[in-house]
């Protein structure tokens, strides 16, 4: 569901926006594992 309103949100820069904050360096190493993990789920589903 979330990243079904991150598309939603940030369209065709979706991907893009996901990688940017999965290797935010001033993004908690939590949220960055957050983001990580939304990523690879993202990439999963796009195949």
């Amino acid at each position: 569901m979330e990243i079904q309103n991150l598309s939603t949100s940030y369209g065709e820069e979706f991907m893009n926006e996901l990688r940017r904050r999965a290797n935010d360096k001033n993004l908690s190493p939590r949220d960055r594992k957050h983001w990580r993990r939304l990523l690879r789920k993202a990439e999963k589903t796009a195949e």
